[in-house]
This record gives structure tokens, C-alpha cells and sequence, in this order.
């Protein structure tokens, strides 16, 4: 067998340590003494998401002539192919085995004609999710695996699998010395049966313990919710919302940026997504770090269009220095594509109905739209057939376009501009001009740096992946 410890692990993988330097697999030496089909299939890992390079190694494991697949690789051996992590085992025959140290090991399968997962206690007498009661006399799931089970509900098979194997890199345990209550930004939180809930809110999403440090990561400590207060001791409030005000462009979009971050986060809750992936994909620290670089592409993170008073007032701002005066009136709107495309998220007012000039109705639509794109790709993907290249000079031709490819968040994020198939228009002047943003995946990723420049949750360890580009003017969806 060979010890491919030096060639990156999955963990590595989770915290963001893709795409795999070729330079890097070329040299390794543990790389050199591999076969040649196995260095291709290495080599074919450089550059693909995280959750594409899961399905690969997947599909290559259910295949099962390669001998194994795990932790060592074995050649030139009989047996059945494995894909091991820390925590999971996934065999040549689509179970999932997860054995989280302290806890009984507990087995995945998802049934394609039912199009359902299901699990069980000891690999037979399989139970739907999201049901946790098991028989009498049969070991009951642990609360970590129990919020794992509910978590594959209504999931497909690559969602589920990420979701998995997902485990690795975030800890699905609720702290046994967890707190009654805790006060964070006037919103109450208090643990029920397992689960963080708001308080007075009976219709709110309860959160496993990984989802409420992701929301509110001020009140956890190492990924566990730390002591809070207690309900008596906690101030409900006035339950109102003091008006919004800022004092320099700067404080203008830090204040917006932050009740966009509450909404995206609140949505990445609710649709369960991981922020290790969408690392992953794009290198944004977190789903609401992307939402705030989509944001900052589509207007710069503002909402109203120009406004002074007097010489000296900044722009963005009218006399009470409110970053949202146009609010519920479009025609003050940030506008781009000839007033069509409108407010923070540049939501494009001929195609989508909605009232852009509410600045959380913008919000919200925006980051439905990104989720959209990635839970539902577009036919062409991943192919797209417009790129145009930084290099190809000021005037656009038909031939500087090329194909890129763009999976999973990348493949959002082009969804969110438009999969234009037409790379290029003449406009009224007999000007040729690109359709859409041809750059506007790349734009987004390089955008990371401004954006943590504004947000330090968005600082991260890796350069961006690219330069923004030189388009002018604000991008419409």
C-alpha cells in the first residue's frame, strides 16, 4: 500500500485547500510511485469543486475494480473498494457507515426508487428518515446522530452524501452543559428538547448546535454553545427596529452588509447549506461572505442612488443620514441595464415581479435566486460558452470568447448573471457588446479582499482566485 498522507486529505479539502497546485502533485514523491491511471485520476481532481471531486471519487468507489479506495491505497489486491474518512466509510455497495468516536456506529443508504434516504442501527431493518424511533431492544441513535438523520430529509443522493461525509469537518453535538437562554443581538435563544429555538417564535426553524454557532458564532466557542443567561434575566426588548443611519460610505455599507449577513444567514439555515463548500467552490469564507460579494458586484453594497442636501453631505445619504431614504420608492433606486436592473441586488425588474424598492424583499430574492442556481443547474452546465478571456483587448470580437466551466457555487453565481448561450450584441450605434457579464464569476471571487476589508468575518488565510474585472457600471441579474 501506499501512504498518500502528503497528497490532501479531505479535511484539507473541507478548509478550503483546493483547488490541488499541479506543481505540487507533479513533484510529491508519494505521487511519483503511483500507477498511471491513478495519477490521472489525481491530476483530474485539480481545479473541480468540492462537491464534484466527491462525486468522483464516489463513482469511483461504487465501480469497485480498483482494489480500494481509502486512507492507504492498495494496488495489484483483491478486495472490495472503500472511501474512508476520520468518520465515514462508504462501500463499494452505496452504504455509508458513520462511527463518530463516543457513539455507536450508524448506517446510510439512499434508495434511488424511492428516491429516499434511509438508515439503521446495524446495517439491515432500514428505517426512513426522518424518523429516529427504532424497535424495542435496538440501540436508539445519539442526539449527534439523530440531527444527522433529520438533516437527509428530502435530500438527493449528492446532496446527502456531502452532507455525510460533511461531518468531518463540522460537529453535529449539541453541548451537554448547554445554557437555558441567551441574549444576542435582542433575540432570545433557549435550547428545547435538543434544539436551538427563538424564543416567541413557535414557527421559527429550531437549529442543531452547528447551525446556531454559524448564525451567531459570538456566543460558541470552538464550534459548542458556551454558558449564556438565564430567561428571567433576559431583556425581551421593545421588539422595534431603531432607524437605520450611518455616517460615511464606508459605515454605509457596513451597516447594510450586516442585515444582509442576519438574512443570509438565516437562509443558510434554512436550506442547509454548509459554508466548507461553498469555501470550497469560491474561496468566500462563508455563504453570507458570497452573498455580500454578489452585493458588492451588483451595486457596492448600496441601495438608493445618489442624494445630497447640501456641498457637504456624502453621497448615499440624504439629511438623516439613512443609507435606505429610497426605500419602497424606485425611482430612487441604484439602477443598472437602463433602470431595469434594481437596488442592492440589481434584481432584474423585466424578468423577475417582485417589489425590488424593499430593501429586504431585494435581499431575500437575491439570495433565493443564488440557491436556486445551485440547487437547480442550468441545462447547458457546466459549460459555459462566453468567457471572455482579461487579455482580449478593449474592442469586443465574436472570437475572443471561449468555453469555461463552472460548477457547483462558481455555477450559482454564473446562473445569478445569466447562462447566455449569444456571447455578443450590436447595440443602436452599431457597437459590438458583450452580453451579460462574461467575467462575472471571476469578478465575484475578486471581490473577496474589498469585502473583507468591510466585514473581518470575511478575512480568510488564501488569496482571492482573481482580479475583478474592468467592466463599468452596476450588474444586473
Amino acid at each position: 500500500g501506499v501512504d498518500v498522507g502528503s497528497i490532501t486529505s479531505q479535511a484539507e479539502l473541507l478548509q478550503g485547500e483546493v483547488p490541488v497546485p499541479a506543481d505540487v502533485l507533479e513533484y510529491t514523491q508519494s505521487f511519483e510511485r503511483l500507477s498511471f491511471k491513478d495519477k490521472e485520476f489525481i491530476k483530474s481532481l485539480v481545479g473541480e469543486s468540492y462537491s464534484m471531486g466527491l462525486r468522483f471519487l464516489i463513482e469511483r468507489t461504487t465501480q469497485n475494480n480498483e482494489g480500494g479506495v481509502s486512507k492507504t491505497i492498495t494496488f495489484g489486491r483483491f478486495g472490495n473498494a472503500e472511501l474512508s474518512t476520520e468518520n465515514v466509510d462508504f462501500s463499494h455497495d452505496g452504504i455509508f457507515a458513520v462511527s463518530q468516536k463516543g457513539f455507536a456506529e450508524i448506517y446510510f443508504g439512499y434508495f434511488t426508487r424511492l428516491e429516499k434516504w434511509r438508515w439503521s442501527p446495524r446495517r439491515g431493518d432500514w428505517i426512513d428518515v426522518p424518523e429516529t424511533l427504532v424497535e424495542e431492544g435496538s440501540l436508539e441513535p445519539s442526539r449527534k446522530n439523530r440531527d444527522l438523520i433529520k438533516s437527509l430529509d428530502g435530500t438527493r443522493f449528492r446532496d446527502g452524501s456531502e452532507i455525510i461525509f460533511g461531518i468531518d469537518a463540522e460537529s453535529f453535538s449539541l453541548s451537554s452543559e448547554f445554557f437555558n437562554c441567551v441574549q444576542t443581538d435582542g433575540i432570545i435563544w433557549e435550547i428545547s428538547e435538543g434544539r436551538v429555538v427563538v424564543r416567541g417564535c413557535p414557527d421559527c426553524h429550531p437549529y442543531t448546535e452547528i447551525e446556531f454557532c454559524g448564525i451567531y458564532p459570538s456566543v460558541c466557542d470552538g464550534g459548542s454553545i458556551t454558558e449564556g443567561i438565564s430567561c428571567p434575566q433576559a431583556n425581551m426588548g421593545t421588539g422595534t427596529t431603531q432607524a437605520i443611519s450611518c455616517t460615511d460610505e464606508t459605515n454605509c455599507k457596513q451597516v447594510l452588509g450586516e442585515k444582509i449577513i442576519q438574512m443570509a444567514k438565516a437562509k443558510k439555515s434554512e436550506n442547509r447549506i454548509f459554508d466548507v463548500f461553498v469555501k470550497a467552490d469560491t474561496g468566500a469564507e462563508s455563504f453570507e461572505c458570497l452573498v455580500l460579494q454578489v452585493a458588492y458586484t451588483e451595486s457596492r453594497i448600496f441601495h438608493c442612488g445618489f442624494a445630497r442636501d447640501d456641498n457637504d453631505d456624502t453621497p448615499y445619504l440624504n439629511e438623516n443620514d439613512n443609507p435606505l431614504y429610497c426605500e419602497r420608492n424606485r425611482a430612487q433606486l441604484i439602477s443598472g441595464d437602463n433602470f431595469v436592473s434594481l437596488g442592492i441586488m440589481q434584481i432584474n425588474t423585466a424578468v423577475h415581479n417582485v417589489e425590488v424598492a424593499d430593501f429586504e424583499t431585494n435581499v431575500n430574492f437575491g439570495i433565493g435566486l443564488l440557491i436556486d442556481g445551485h440547487n437547480n443547474p442550468h441545462p447547458d452546465a457546466p459549460v459555459y460558452r462566453c468567457y471572455r478571456p482579461e487579455n482580449s483587448g478593449p474592442n469586443v470580437r465574436e472570437i475572443d470568447f471561449v468555453s469555461r466551466s463552472y460548477l457547483g457555487w462558481k455555477g450559482a453565481l454564473r446562473n445569478y448573471n445569466g447562462w447566455n448561450s449569444l456571447c455578443t450584441r450590436v447595440d443602436e450605434e452599431g457597437v459590438r457588446r458583450s452580453v451579460g457579464n462574461p467575467n462575472y464569476v471571476e469578478d465575484v471571487i475578486g471581490y473577496k479582499d474589498e469585502v473583507a476589508a468591510l466585514f473581518p468575518e470575511c478575512v480568510g488565510t488564501g488569496s482571492s482566485e482573481a482580479s475583478p474585472g474592468q467592466a463599468e457600471g452596476v450588474r444586473g441579474n
